[in-house]
């Protein structure tokens, strides 16, 4: 493939994340165009970063094991819902770019999974009515709710209580923001 979409070399990279325990940060190759690789980059760290809600999102809507599903799927899915979830693409994109990198990377069977289960993700978003976290214990709902280890919330909801932590979270996940300041004098 000379020119990969962002989804498809995103779907690449985060494998590599997965499989091989690779850097987010590390993963430019220079093997794309620069515009396709940004946006690529976004989805690394955004479907990394979000990992866990998303999980929660997909398996609450997928019928089987997420375990089971093809690795590359696993990541398409993940990829599907950070779009509609997390950066709020119109829902038609970003499902219909979903199932095309289904399409492209696998066969017709993966791409109408992925329509299926990002279709009744996006109903129930629309709705307001996204599955929350329910295990029955605040830390790890919250844990799963802003993708950080259960150890380390338990320990902030000891330090802050509930409501601190929960901002503390909140902010935490949202993307880095960049920059330019101009300043005075010449060079």
């Amino acid at each position: 493939m000379a020119d990969p979409t962002a989804r498809v070399l995103a779907v690449q990279r985060l494998l590599r994340v997965e499989e091989e325990g690779a850097h987010v940060a590390r993963l430019a190759d220079g093997s794309a165009p620069p515009e396709v690789s940004r946006v690529a980059v976004e989805y690394v760290a955004g479907v990394t970063r979000q990992r866990r809600w998303l999980d929660h999102l997909i398996g609450r809507f997928y019928r089987g094991r997420m375990d089971d599903l093809d690795p590359e799927l696993r990541q398409i899915l993940r990829i599907g819902a950070y779009d509609l979830v997390v950066r709020e693409t119109a829902p038609h994109a970003a499902v219909n770019e979903a199932v095309e990198t289904a399409k492209s990377l696998l066969h017709k069977g993966a791409a109408g999974l992925t329509n299926g289960v990002l279709r009744a993700l996006d109903r129930a978003r629309r709705a307001g009515d996204l599955p929350a976290p329910s295990t029955g214990d605040l830390a790890d709902d919250l844990a799963v709710r802003f993708s950080h280890p259960t150890w380390a919330v338990r320990r902030w909801l000891d330090h802050w209580g509930e409501d601190e932590t929960r901002r503390f979270l909140a902010a935490t996940n949202d993307p880095g923001r960049y920059s330019l300041r101009a300043t005075g004098g010449g060079l």
